[in-house]
Order: structure tokens, then C-alpha cells, then sequence
């Protein structure tokens, strides 16, 4: 075998690698791996093992149970009463443990997704087979170059062939690892109680999927350039025949030529003492054929991101109970547009029935009745503590558990320590630190017992740092962060998530700039963009990014606010100085909504 044939046999190494990972890929059950904690069985005399716990009966009595065996088995609690039920998934079918016994229980994967999304599988499914059948047909005819030399047949279009083949099956099977990974975040969220896994990575199937996708592209890249060397050597020498006018005498359709395979370069013809392609033309030229290829692949990424960003969202509060403390707010408005559009079962609270009433009438007017919930609406003043704890008991009323508690209720004051009088500083620590706070320790024994729940604390981000003439709003910031970021370390055990969203001031909904002097109207909105601003929807769709990732904290600021949150903590005496500054500032900022 000559050198050029080896150097095509080694490309056809990679697309027989590509295609054993396809086949291994699709034909496994370990796209996806997770763990289920559930509880150990009680063992009896025919069921013993590790797994189970260990109580035996009387022989004489069947409902007797042995006194030290009782106790043993009360006194067995926390971990040591639950064990991990591992689990592994796959296109086809989904495999779980059994506990007492050898082996695994498997079941179709299709009965377990949600019913409107099993065409969204198939698809996927469809994609998936189709790049084994790409690869397998770019094996054949890579297989067939290698073996076969005729130069009777032009080889370059199967080069070509090759190349265009390997490139949609990377991008196809992109698309359809992507929408198989959306596929099973919607089910781990709205799949069955008895399946769903608590925690879950990529398993080594996932792996060779996308080690098969880069070798595609490899491959395609790899040929394609040869192809490329090969129709410039033929342009040359077509290039040098008019040159020489010799009209008599035309060459033939070019084949990849021994040379171009082993050095990538294009000799020149009989004649000339040296002919060689620029290396700069040749890349050019080889730019401009993966040029619409790689806007193709960029406009797919981005098309599927989009896509996988819609369904997540959809998936991650779809049929979960919301609880939104303060709904008619522009901020809780927002996140009960977002989180109702969802398929959320919304509890809306708030201090003003007429205003529920009428944010209940503005979701059920545009929402489609069949894929949304009719919220309930509960009058919640979380400033009066003393009705919070049986508000919190209707709230579970309204559904028997809450999945998403959003704390986002806030009141603001601004004014000189020394004008404001101990009561309206306890109102305001009633309002932003101890309301919040008891609804969330009435709420939390059922997310604790239920194992799952999260809970979002949209704070501010003078949490982080005080600034002149906040003092009781700040420090009930400051208050409210300092619990939730304790609460997060303890129930972290529980699986239940504590997340905090800090923004900046959120702006009011009637801030627009001046009309007239365009220069002042420019300069105040740069102003408030940078040191005040963000607008109420920016606020509640990042709250619903946090509820998709269960982050754990979010500041939501420009550069300046950031960099004050660091200069605070490195250069404490610095930073005093600087809002020490602000007090003798007496720009009129208007009050924050």
C-alpha cells in the first residue's frame, strides 16, 4: 500500500470510531445517571440483607414484633433508614436496582416522559439512528477510495461526498443530543414520584455521543481540506495551460492525487521547475467552503439554546406549586406572568384584594386554560406577623404542599436615621426580616418532609453594604440575608434550596426620561441604568433562571455596584469615604418602585 492510500485509511479510522460510538451510544441505557434516596423495607425472615431493616417476627405470633427488635428498629433513623436507588437511562429504556434482590428492574423510557413530549423522543430518536446511518455511509465509500483505484471513476466527488456527509451527521447528532437532554430534564421534573432521581449526572453514553460528534467534524474538516488541495492543483493547471496556449490539449477532471494526500500541496505540471499553491489561497479558499457550514452550525447552536432554554423554563415550574408573597408589586406582577406562562399552580399574595382580583383577571385573559392554572389569590400583609402563621396555613390549603416560595416582599423607606422613629423601624424589620421569615418556617416542615422544595429570597444589594439615609431598610436587608444563608447550610441535607436574588433598585414601571432636553434625558438614563437600575421583568426572569439552575446567589448590578460589594471587603476605610461623600450629594433621585 502506498502513501497515499495509508494516509486515507487513517481517515477512515476515525469515522469507523465515530460510528462504533454511535452504535454503542444509541444501543445503551447510559445517557444519564442518578441516585433516588428512598427508605429501606423492613426485613422479614425471607427478605434479609443489607438493604432492608433488619426486625424479625414472632414464630407464635404473626403481628407480634420482638421488644429489642422495635427498638432497634426506632432507633434506626436518618441516614442509616434511607439508601441511594441508583439509576441509569437511556434512549430506549430506563434501569433502576433492585434493593433486596440481584440485578436491576428496567422499563420502557417512553412510559415514563410526559405524554406531549413523547413525539419530541422520537424525533430525537429519528436523529439519532440517522447519524449511524451518515457515518456508516461515509465508512462505505471512504472504504470503497481506499480499496478500489480506478482511474476510470472520479474520486474526488466521493471526497467530497465524505465530507458533506460527516458535517451533517455532527450537526444532526448535535441537535438530537441536545433535544434528548431537554427531554429528560422535563422528566426528572414532571416524570413519575417513584422514578424521579434527586440527583443525576452525564453517563459514559452521553460521553460517546459527543466524542462521536467532534470526530464527524474532524473527519469533515480533515477531507474537506484535501478535497480543497485537490481542485486548486486542478485550477492551476488549467491556469498554466491558457498561459502557454496550448489550446490542443485539456486536462482531464482532477483526482486527489497521491501528492496532495501525503503532503497536502499540488505539484506542478512537466515543464516547470517548481508550481505550488500559495498556503494563503489555499486557506482562503478552504474559509470560504466552511464558511457556510460554520453559519449553519452557529445559527443551529443558537436555535437550540433558545429552544432548550423555552423548555426548560416550562419544565422547571410547570406543575409546581409557586408561592409569591407580594403579587402586586411590578416586580411580583412580572414573575406571575412568568412563572403562570410556565404551567405554574400560582398562590398570588398580596395586601389589596381589588389588585389581586385584577392581576387574576390579567393572566386568565391571555393564558390558554390548557396548559396553565387558575391561581388562588390569599390576603397576605406580611407586615402584621400575627396572621402570617395562619395565612401560611391556608396557603397550604390551596394545593397540601408548596414547591416554590418566592419571598420578593419588600417595603422601602428613605430619610436621615435621626428623623425616623423606632416604629417605623420596627414596621420596616416586621415587613423585610420577620414576615418573611415565619412564613418560611411555617412552609418549610412540608418541603423537609416532601424532600424537594426551593425556596428565593429577592433581597437587595444593600444586603452587602449600607449606603446614607437607609439605615432601617438596609440593616433589614443585611438581616434577611444573614438567615437565608444560614437556612441554606442546614437544609441543604433535605434537597431543599435556598437562592437569593439581589438586585439593585428595581425600577419603577412610570421612569421615563424627560421629554425636551435630549441631552438631560440621555444623561438620566445612562445615570439610572448605571447606578439604580433594572427593570421589573429583567428581575423576574432571572428569578425563573434561578429556579431552573437552583442557584444559590445572584447579584443582579452594574460593574460600579459589583465593584463596591469588593471594595467594601478589601478597602473598608476607602469605600467609607466614598459614601460618606454621598450624604453631602442633593441630586434628586427619585424614590425607587
Amino acid at each position: 500500500m502506498d502513501r497515499a492510500r495509508r494516509q486515507r485509511a487513517l481517515t477512515l479510522l476515525p469515522i469507523c470510531l465515530a460510528l462504533a460510538f454511535s452504535l454503542t451510544a444509541v444501543s445503551s441505557s447510559y445517557w444519564c445517571e442518578g441516585a433516588r434516596k428512598v427508605t429501606k423495607p423492613l426485613c422479614q425472615d425471607q427478605l434479609q440483607g443489607m438493604n432492608c431493616i433488619h426486625f424479625r417476627q414472632s414464630n407464635s405470633s404473626y403481628g407480634s414484633r420482638d421488644e429489642s427488635q422495635v427498638v432497634q428498629y426506632i432507633w434506626e433513623i436518618g441516614d442509616d433508614k434511607f439508601i441511594q436507588r441508583r439509576l441509569h437511562v437511556g434512549l430506549w429504556q430506563s434501569c433502576e436496582e433492585n434493593l433486596n434482590s440481584t440485578g436491576e428492574r428496567c422499563r420502557s423510557f417512553q412510559s415514563i416522559i410526559p405524554s406531549e413530549e413523547q413525539g419530541v423522543l422520537w424525533i430525537s430518536i429519528g436523529a439519532e439512528v440517522l447519524v449511524v446511518f451518515l457515518i456508516l455511509t461515509s465508512a462505505i465509500l471512504l472504504g470503497s477510495r481506499v480499496s478500489c483505484h480506478s482511474s476510470g471513476f472520479n474520486w474526488l466527488k466521493v471526497d467530497a461526498s465524505v465530507a458533506i456527509l460527516m458535517v451533517l451527521a455532527g450537526l444532526l447528532g448535535m441537535v438530537a443530543h441536545m433535544m434528548y437532554t431537554t427531554i429528560f430534564q422535563i422528566t426528572v421534573n414532571l416524570g413519575p414520584e417513584d422514578w424521579r432521581p434527586q440527583t443525576w449526572d452525564y453517563g459514559w453514553s452521553y460521553c460517546l455521543a459527543w466524542g462521536s460528534f467532534a470526530l464527524c467534524m474532524a473527519v469533515s474538516v480533515t477531507v474537506m481540506s484535501r478535497y480543497t488541495a485537490a481542485r486548486l492543483e486542478w485550477s492551476e493547471k488549467q491556469r498554466i495551460q491558457k498561459s502557454n496556449q496550448h489550446p490542443q490539449y485539456d486536462f482531464p477532471e482532477p483526482e486527489t492525487s497521491q501528492s496532495v494526500w501525503e503532503t497536502g500541496t499540488a505539484p506542478g505540471p512537466a515543464g516547470h521547475a517548481f508550481l505550488n499553491v500559495p498556503g494563503k489561497n489555499k486557506m482562503g479558499v478552504m474559509a470560504m467552503l466552511m464558511l457556510p457550514l460554520l453559519l449553519l452550525g452557529i445559527s443551529g447552536l443558537l436555535f437550540i439554546y433558545q429552544e432548550v432554554s423555552r423548555l426548560w423554563s416550562k419544565s422547571a415550574v410547570q406543575n409546581k406549586v409557586v408561592v409569591i408573597t407580594d403579587a402586586i408589586s411590578g416586580l411580583g406582577k412580572e414573575c406571575a406572568r412568568v412563572f403562570h406562562t410556565g404551567g405554574a399552580r400560582l398562590v398570588l399574595c398580596g395586601k389589596n384584594w381589588e389588585r389581586l382580583e385584577n392581576l387574576y383577571d390579567a393572566l386568565t385573559s391571555v393564558a390558554d386554560p390548557r396548559k396553565t392554572f387558575t391561581p388562588k389569590l390569599v390576603l397576605l400583609d406580611l407586615a402584621d406577623i400575627s396572621c402570617v402563621q395562619d395565612v401560611a396555613k391556608e396557603v397550604l390549603d390551596c394545593y397540601g404542599c408548596v414547591d416554590i416560595l418566592i419571598n420578593n416582599a419588600s417595603v422601602k423607606m428613605k430619610g436621615p436615621v435621626d428623623k425616623i422613629s423606632l416604629e417605623l423601624d420596627k414596621k420596616i424589620m416586621d415587613a423585610n426580616y420577620f414576615g418573611p421569615i415565619t412564613l418560611t418556617k411555617v412552609l418549610l416542615p412540608n418541603m423537609i418532609s416532601r424532600r424537594t422544595g426551593q425556596i428565593v429570597l429577592v433581597n437587595n444589594i444593600q444586603g452587602k453594604f449600607g449606603i446614607p439615609f437607609r439605615t432601617a431598610y438596609s440593616a433589614s436587608k443585611h438581616a434577611a440575608l444573614g438567615f437565608f444563608d444560614c437556612l441554606r447550610a442546614e437544609v441543604e441535607e433535605y434537597d431543599v434550596v435556598v437562592s437569593t436574588v439581589s438586585p439593585t433598585f428595581i425600577r419603577s414601571y412610570h421612569v421615563y426620561p424627560e421629554q425636551g432636553n435630549w441631552e438631560a434625558s440621555i444623561w438620566k438614563f445612562f445615570f439610572r441604568k448605571l447606578a439604580y437600575g433594572v427593570h421589573p421583568v429583567e428581575v423576574a426572569e432571572e428569578v425563573m433562571r434561578t429556579v431552573r439552575r437552583k442557584k444559590q446567589e445572584v447579584f443582579m448590578a452594574n460593574p460600579i455596584p459589583k465593584a463596591a460589594v469588593y471594595i467594601r471587603t478589601f478597602f473598608p476605610e476607602f469605600f467609607f469615604a466614598v459614601v460618606a461623600c454621598g450624604v453631602k450629594d442633593k441630586l434628586n433621585v427619585p424614590e425607587e418602585g
